[in-house]
């Protein structure tokens, strides 16, 4: 397995410095890739794998419980997030219901009625995106306090797993909606 810490020159770790490890892939960057003289495409990709898999927490742990042999097989949404996992479901569900009833909307009229329940659900969206990211904030404070715990940083990391997933279904609903907005006012 690949060690993406080794591949950009920094020390294991839970907790990683952005500013850091961007400047660490912009120096690796700058000597490999292939637009800037560099002959080594394939140790640029490796690199640009490494910075992409480090900067993101819950892709980092993940990385690093695999280095030290430890993996978690289970699929399910952590026990403490189960109901914010089907409140967070009812949000989207409700996003693309609105989506699809504005889409199907025949004309200017029916679709500025529905203005209304756009900003309405933007805003659900906006407060559950802020929910996900205070839990993420409050579990990436667990980390340093959680060295060579792997079954606790197991389940961080898990947990931020379905945090970053469900911000990302957040964020395009937002785009999708922003859109629908913007094009009814």
């Amino acid at each position: 397995m690949t060690n993406y810490f080794e591949v950009l020159g920094l020390p294991e770790s839970l907790v990683i410095d952005d500013e850091a490890l961007k400047e660490r892939f912009h120096e690796i960057s700058a000597r490999v890739h292939p637009d800037a003289g560099g002959e080594d495409a394939t140790r640029f990709q490796l690199a640009n794998e490494a910075f992409n898999i480090l900067r993101q927490p819950s892709r980092r742990l993940l990385h690093l419980l695999a280095l030290h042999g430890f993996s978690e097989q289970t699929t399910q949404p952590p026990a403490n997030l189960i109901d914010l996992f089907f409140e967070t479901n009812v949000t989207l569900t409700s996003a693309d219901d609105l989506t699809r009833r504005f889409d199907s909307a025949s004309n200017a009229l029916q679709k500025a009625l529905l203005t209304n329940d756009l900003m309405q659900c933007e805003e659900n969206l906006s407060r559950t995106l802020q929910t996900l990211t205070l839990l993420e904030t409050q579990n990436l404070e667990k980390l340093p306090n959680a060295p060579q715990d792997w079954p606790a940083i197991a389940k961080i990391a898990h947990t931020l797993s379905y945090l970053a997933k469900w911000k990302t279904e957040i964020a395009q609903r937002q785009t999708r909606l922003a859109e629908k907005t913007f094009g009814a006012l």
